[in-house]
């Protein structure tokens, strides 16, 4: 019921960026380990070394995408989001963004039941509140 539930809510968060999107393509291709059927994190830009590191309870402002080539690889989905860490409905999204730096990107894959992943890249804009 868990999993379900959630990949639910992976769906919903998907679509919901879809909505938001301007159907840009996403801007790297997939490693090989990031095909495997588990969560992944994957840092793609490093961050300012002089940024402080978010941790657990910080409040970040965010760029988002998401796409899944399983679904459709037309489609991206793309937004800003504001909220502190550990407490975004995505719980892998929180956990990749512990110990990110302003102007860092990191891909996220997430698996979708036996379908597929969906990937989230998430660029760090801001910490709002340390």
């Amino acid at each position: 019921m868990f999993i379900r539930n959630f990949s639910l809510l992976l769906v919903f968060t998907w679509c919901t960026l879809l909505t938001t999107s301007n159907l840009s393509t996403y801007a790297y291709v997939l490693e090989n380990f990031e095909l495997e059927n588990k969560i992944t994190s994957h840092i793609l830009k490093f961050g300012n070394k002089d940024s402080e590191s978010t941790k657990l309870g910080s409040t970040v402002h965010i760029k988002i995408k998401s796409f899944s080539p399983i679904l459709n690889s037309d489609l991206v989905g793309e937004s800003t989001q504001t909220f502190e860490i550990g407490k975004h409905s995505v719980t892998p999204l929180n956990n990749a963004l512990v110990n990110m730096r302003v102007g860092e990107t990191r891909r996220i894959g997430i698996p979708l039941a036996n379908i597929g992943k969906i990937y989230y890249e998430i660029s760090l804009l801001d910490i709002l509140i340390h």
